[in-house]
């Protein structure tokens, strides 16, 4: 519980956002099997119109303003971890710098030999997503508004308790993305350095 609280801490003193935290109530009442899907009912579970949503995997190492992206039409979230250049730097040689200059919007300029294959052809036969996986997001950190993403949320609900189904390895993800791609839903790539996989703290900012 210390751990979870100090992570609390570092989240509401980053962006000085309330944090909630869902817990074993939560997904006893929310009729789900697994506590991935809760973000999927996020708008039935809290009253705000304007959502940060985190994994519990993940916290702020730097002050920053979330609070521009309230009321915007598109999603505010970072592109997946479909390259090989993202992946490997989870481990020792992990470094922030290198993401200062990371492109958003657009991933294309990446040969096909950067890319994850076989992950990204697990998930497309999985969830029959024909989206680009360039464009696909990561759904542990995103921010939505009520306004124009409770559709996303939904169809992404129904995905998930239906024809794709929860993966047993990346959960909803494959859901949320398959219901972007059939909403056509918009996205605000945020820099590599919004959501990163760290395993050791070397490198890490001070805070």
């Amino acid at each position: 519980m210390k751990n979870k609280m100090n992570l609390i801490w570092l989240d509401l003193e980053m962006t000085g956002l309330d944090v909630i935290i869902f817990g074993e109530s939560d997904l006893l009442g929310s009729g789900l099997l697994h506590p991935a899907a809760l973000k999927l009912k996020i708008f039935e579970l809290v009253n705000d119109d304007n959502i940060l949503y985190f994994d519990a995997d993940w916290f702020c190492t730097q002050k920053w303003n979330p609070l521009k992206y309230e009321n915007d039409i598109s999603i505010t979230a970072c592109n997946d971890f479909v390259l090989t250049d993202d992946w490997p730097q989870q481990y020792e040689n992990y470094d922030l710098i290198k993401f200062e200059n990371y492109p958003t919007n657009s991933l294309s300029f990446f040969s096909t030999e950067n890319i994850r294959q076989d992950y990204v052809k697990e998930v497309q036969q999985f969830s029959g997503i024909k989206m680009d996986c360039l464009d696909w997001i990561n759904t542990g950190f995103w921010i939505a508004n009520r306004h124009y993403h409770k559709d996303w949320l939904s169809k992404s609900l129904k995905f998930y308790k239906e024809e794709v189904g929860h993966h047993m390895q990346y959960y909803e993800q494959p859901a949320m993305n398959k219901a972007m791609e059939t909403l056509n839903i918009k996205v605000n790539y945020l820099n590599r350095n919004y959501n990163t996989l760290v395993a050791t703290r070397t490198n890490w900012p001070a805070y």
